[in-house]
């Protein structure tokens, strides 16, 4: 989606009752694993040398453990780090959604029908 929409969507999504967490604008697979360490619920935590793996199943974890079934993650602007490492990109963007439908299947299947989870990335459109 464009940049210019994500701050209204994100409005939009925590006053209908979703808990946010995001991250800026990742250059790299450093700089966005950094970034989703501090921001994104991750359980358990990842350290600073950290690989896909370990990430996936992190998100997965904190998900999972989240204290909120409205989940957004939200990645600001990924045009730096979709350009520079497109396969970096897609790793973090698979992970991440691999996690949010198994979760959501997970709860919904344990009876928390309000269970919803949502990605939404920010992308320069010039």
């Amino acid at each position: 989606m464009p940049i210019e929409a994500v701050e209204q969507l994100c409005r939009e999504l925590t006053s209908q009752g979703y808990s946010v967490f995001e991250v800026g604008k990742p250059t790299d697979e450093r700089d966005f694993l950094q970034q989703a360490r501090l921001k994104y619920p991750l359980d358990p935590p990842i350290s600073g040398n950290v690989h896909w793996d370990a990430f996936a199943d992190s998100i997965w974890g904190g998900l999972d453990a989240c204290c909120s079934p409205k989940i957004v993650l939200v990645v600001r602007d990924a045009s730096d780090l979709r350009r520079n490492n497109p396969s970096e990109f897609a790793l973090a963007i698979d992970s991440m959604l691999e996690a949010m439908e198994g979760v959501e299947a997970e709860k919904h299947e344990a009876g928390e029908e309000e269970a919803s989870m949502l990605l939404v990335v920010g992308e320069a459109t010039s």
